[in-house]
This record gives C-alpha cells, structure tokens and sequence, in this order.
C-alpha cells in the first residue's frame, strides 16, 4: 500500500509529548516494516514540520527529523509545481477549513492517484475520496 502522511504524523513522532506521538510511532513501524510500501509527502509538509519542532525539541532531534524526511528512500517528498499549484489553489478554496500544507497534499494525492491519508486531522473527513487514517 501506498499513502499520503500529514505534517501532524512527522510532528507526534519527534514531540514525544504530544498525544498522538504513540500512535505516530506505530504508523512509522509500519512503514519501517514495509507493511506500507511508500508514503508520499511534500515539500510544504518538510518546511512545516521543521519548523515546528524549531520551537518545541533540541536541535539535535530537529536535524533527525530532517534527515529522515529528506534521506529515506521510500519516503517520497513531491515538491509543488507550477501544475501541482493549479490543484493546490482549487482545494483551498474549496476546502477553506484545510491549510495551505493540507491542500498540498490533496493536489499531490490526486495527480498520484494515492486516497489513503495518515493524518491525526479530521478536517480531512470532509474531502470525498480521501481515506484518513490514524493507525
């Protein structure tokens, strides 16, 4: 299997006090376990995660997440393009209760044809098509 994963995944699992960091981790197992093939993000989702955990762990574990996201193999970081924008821009306006980063992804997981989303963010539940997950 294939899928999309959200900013809030990254997140849980670098902030070890966040509630949704055990459950984070096991998403990641299995993916380490190859029990999920590859998992597509995006670029926006890389600056936000960083970004985030700038202000909330030790620079020593920001600059893990960082290596993870942008050196493992099987995980897929699609940058936005100028075509990929035109989708990004029309899920935003649709979806006004998702961020920019969110949009991201739904325009990312159409052109790739992946409706499997881990993410811990139930405004996802409103876009048909999308299969959200947090498990």
């Amino acid at each position: 299997m294939n899928a999309l994963i959200d900013s809030n995944v990254f997140i849980a699992a670098w902030h070890p006090r966040d509630q949704k960091s055990d459950l984070s981790i096991s998403i990641l197992d299995k993916f380490d376990k190859r029990e999920i093939q590859y998992l597509y993000t995006t670029n926006y989702v890389v600056v936000e995660v960083i970004n985030f955990l700038l202000r909330k762990v030790s620079f020593s574990e920001v600059w893990k997440a960082f290596q993870f996201l942008t050196k493992t193999e099987r995980l897929k970081v699609i940058y936005i393009d100028s075509y990929l924008e035109i989708g990004l821009n029309r899920f935003f306006e649709k979806f006004q209760s998702l961020s920019l980063t969110d949009s991201s992804l739904l325009a990312m997981g159409r052109e790739k044809g992946i409706n499997t989303l881990y993410s811990f963010d139930s405004g996802f539940d409103k876009v048909k098509g999308i299969m959200r997950l947090e498990r």
